[in-house]
């Protein structure tokens, strides 16, 4: 919704109250690490990555509550300062306008200033279109390592499903005794349900519904109409419909593996 400065002068993204339901509930899930895994008298925690790829201005403000809060990349800031082991914070900063991005990677720069990393937690910024972030980040990845992916588009058809389905495929594994045990990364995301109820009625956007959830009109609309049958509305159908479609990736990628693993490859496949 574009900048806007506070009452106490820092520029933040404008943004509706119902943003700040959705950030508190993030802050909750990431004080799992911080405040659960990461208990004083552990040993030996696992390091965490964070992969933010849709990091804005850092602070959010509600023009009507007359309210700012940290938004998703100051939250995991924070995340990796209290967490003992955190490792590295990935931000993607961007927007097609030039000085709307400034203002913006810079806000993020002024707040990320004032939580004091430790010189543990490495932070890298970057301010790519979404498809050349997703490549970039790949080389900071090390999937036998958690990870944690906040994806959290402005519009459901700016998160295309071939990104989520690549970030699902980066699997690693770790050793739990005589175990070998998948390590899959953990993904944050906010499916914008009520635009894409929307665009589920217009014909010339109806494209955009299929970018969202990789399937072809005419495939996940006859998986509408089930649900629909079902007594379901088009909301819970849409996020069925989308857990499913993550569930699939998973499957197709341990049938993958066990091929391999009867073949005598003993590999793990990244794409």
């Amino acid at each position: 919704m574009g900048q806007i400065v506070d009452p106490e002068g820092r520029v933040c993204e404008q943004t509706k109250w119902h943003s700040r339901q959705k950030h508190a509930f993030l802050e909750e899930y990431l004080d799992i690490w911080s405040n659960q895994v990461g208990k004083d008298g552990k040993s030996k925690l696992p390091t965490l990555d964070i992969f933010d790829l849709y990091a804005s201005f850092g602070f959010c403000f509600c023009p009507v509550e007359k309210k700012t809060w940290m938004g998703s990349a100051l939250l995991a800031a924070e995340c990796l300062k209290k967490y003992q082991s955190g490792k590295l914070l990935f931000l993607n900063t961007y927007h097609p306008d030039e000085n709307e991005l400034r203002a913006q990677k810079k806000s993020l720069e002024n707040g990320l200033s004032n939580i004091h990393l430790p010189e543990r937690v490495r932070t890298v910024i970057e301010s790519l279109p979404i498809e050349k972030a997703v490549e970039f980040v790949i080389s900071h990845v090390n999937p036998n390592y958690p990870s944690l992916w906040i994806l959290d588009p402005y519009q459901p058809e700016h998160l295309p499903w071939d990104i989520v389905e690549r970030i699902c495929k980066l699997e690693g594994s770790y050793q739990a005794g005589n175990r070998k045990i998948t390590r899959r990364p953990e993904l944050f995301i906010c499916l914008m349900t009520g635009r894409l109820q929307r665009l589920t009625g217009i014909d010339k956007e109806k494209e955009k519904v299929g970018t969202a959830l990789g399937m072809e009109e005419n495939m996940w609309k006859a998986k509408l109409e089930n649900y629909r049958d079902s007594d379901d509305n088009t909301r819970r159908a849409l996020i069925s419909m989308y857990a499913e479609k993550i569930a699939e990736t998973i499957s197709e990628k341990n049938k993958m593996q066990r091929k391999a693993e009867k073949s005598g490859h003993k590999q793990l496949f990244f794409e």
